[in-house]
């Protein structure tokens, strides 16, 4: 296989032959912390866990009654198996993809006040991406409603920034996107229906994970457009590197939550005040907390009677 892109946890390689609209996505164990990749250290099994969960996501998607949301995820074939094992890649850490334009917007969603809303919030501030916040909430409180805001999707090592959704419908417009045009909405209806599939399939997602005994505080996920010109949801999916998951029998609000997700490496960068890319490895016993949080988000959310 030929790599066509390697970001900061996943490489994306085209198949050799016979594949021209899919693509293999290849999770490492790379870590990243604030849009910097923590030089030299990996974590055992994380790729394997992201790939499986996403995997199952995406599975599990696809029952959804009366939903038009479709997933870019593909099943691997025999050839492909092979294929991916020549090039010395454990196929455990793949996964086909429908190759897609992905559309330049980060697609965010916020059940609860946490992470950079919470620091926004304590702050005054009482608006994020053109949506008003009530007075008078603690932090990790529930939303009155799941919010979407949308950030820009900023190069390795440099922020995302916070956008409305006027601002969104004009760098999608901006990107000129080659497969738009055959698309059956206008740019602001593609924008609508990202925005309408995002928070669709938060609340989804988030009731599944509630009766498991898990909250998910918020979450990103990444669109694109396929041949066809329809919108499909590609790359990571509710993974605990894209979302934030609390145990529900620890949740108290009016302080930070329990995390079984990437805050627990996100804490330990901002103590030592430093970009992920200064960072000079982590300790041990957070390294073991880390492996045991994502597995035992993917045990609790995917059994193996799944």
């Amino acid at each position: 296989m030929r790599k066509i892109k390697s970001g900061k946890v996943r490489d994306i390689y085209e198949y050799e032959s016979g594949y021209a609209n899919e693509l293999c996505f290849v999770a490492s164990d790379r870590v990243s912390a604030f849009d910097s990749v923590i030089p030299g250290l990996e974590i055992e099994g994380k790729g394997r866990i992201l790939t499986e969960l996403s995997a199952n996501w995406a599975e599990e998607i696809e029952t959804w009654k009366n939903s038009e949301i479709e997933t870019a995820y593909i099943m691997f074939d025999d050839e492909q198996i092979e294929e991916i094992k020549k090039d010395g890649i454990d196929y455990r850490y793949a996964q086909s993809q429908l190759a897609l334009e992905m559309i330049p917007i980060e697609a965010v969603v916020r059940g609860y006040l946490t992470g950079s809303l919470w620091e926004a919030y304590k702050n005054g501030a009482r608006e994020i991406c053109g949506l008003k916040l009530p007075d008078g909430l603690k932090e990790s409180d529930k939303l009155p409603e799941p919010i979407f805001t949308p950030t820009t999707k900023a190069p390795a090592g440099e922020h995302d920034e916070n956008i409305d959704f006027g601002q969104m419908v004009e760098i999608i417009a901006d990107a000129d996107l080659v497969r738009l045009p055959d698309y059956e909405y206008d740019v602001k209806g593609l924008a609508e229906t990202l925005r309408e599939w995002s928070l669709e399939l938060y609340k989804r997602a988030s009731d599944y994970a509630e009766k498991r005994g898990i909250i998910i505080a918020d979450t990103k996920f990444e669109f694109g457009l396929g041949e066809d010109g329809r919108l499909y949801l590609g790359d990571e999916i509710l993974t605990p590197d894209s979302s934030r998951f609390w145990p529900q029998e620890e949740y108290k609000p009016g302080r930070a939550q329990g995390s079984l997700d990437k805050q627990l490496i996100r804490d330990y960068v901002k103590e030592q005040k430093a970009k992920g890319a200064a960072i000079k490895g982590l300790p041990q016993d957070l390294i073991f907390k880390v492996q045991n949080a994502y597995e035992q988000i993917l045990k609790t959310l995917f059994p193996p009677e799944y």
